[in-house]
């Protein structure tokens, strides 16, 4: 082994040759799958800095997560970021958070990448819960069909969009059937009143059909609710 000290006697760096694993600022982990570790013991935060003195316009710095190695099978990980802590009984939890990229097709010349984000719940790890697909251009919700909502909140509004992924409809500042509406399983529910431009009824004719269902007019159903009394609907 090699270990290198400060002035303190607190290890600054140490190569562990039996594990094949380095560890900055302290011992080496008990880990048997780490091959850098890095340690803060301090009140600081435990930081990894690259710093690019260059000018250039796209000379940044980077951090590239390369897999050196030929691809097995579509869908192949390339690389994964991980956030793991521990729980309040003192006990560490693998991966509470991740950021993951795949290549889904592994011919040469015509790749695919997908990033994926993925958190815990309830002690089970939602892998795709959000997913930028490079293959379809497109920003994907609840991928592999995991139940995982879409929510749109507002300065003051918790609900301006929601997609109900388990019920399988949207609604409009309600998380779910507003009060009121018909039990016919809406796919669009709207808490609260609508405003559009759009004609409902374009005819001009004496008698107006409201069944008809040309170009630009309502598309839907009109639901009215039962009670003991009648009731009247008056069209203009």
């Amino acid at each position: 082994d090699f270990r290198h000290v400060n002035d303190a006697g607190s290890i600054n760096f140490y190569s562990d040759a039996g594990t094949g694993t380095v560890a900055i600022g302290g011992a080496v982990s008990s880990d048997a799958d780490l091959t850098v570790h890095h340690t803060n013991a301090s009140s600081t935060d435990a930081t990894l800095r690259l710093t690019s003195t260059d000018g250039g316009s796209n000379d940044a710095p980077r951090l590239e997560l390369y897999r050196n190695s030929a691809s097995p099978a579509d869908n192949d990980n390339l690389g994964e970021i991980v956030f793991s802590g521990e729980n309040d009984g003192g006990s560490k939890v693998y991966k509470l958070a991740s950021i993951r990229v795949d290549i889904p097709d592994v011919s040469a010349g015509s790749e695919d990448g997908w990033l994926q984000f993925g958190a815990m719940d309830d002690g089970t790890f939602i892998q795709n819960m959000l997913t930028v697909r490079g293959d379809a251009r497109q920003v994907v919700v609840n991928e592999d069909g995991n139940s995982t909502n879409f929510r749109v909140q507002g300065n003051s509004a918790a609900y301006l969009i929601f997609g109900n992924t388990t019920n399988e409809f949207v609604s409009i500042f309600s998380n779910g059937t507003a009060s009121g509406l018909a039990d016919n399983e809406p796919k669009l529910q709207v808490n609260g009143s609508i405003t559009s431009k759009c004609a409902i009824v374009t005819k001009t004719s004496a008698t107006v059909d409201l069944s008809t269902r040309d170009s630009n007019e309502l598309f839907g159903q009109l639901y009215v609710l039962t009670s003991a009394s009648a009731k009247t609907l008056t069209v203009p």
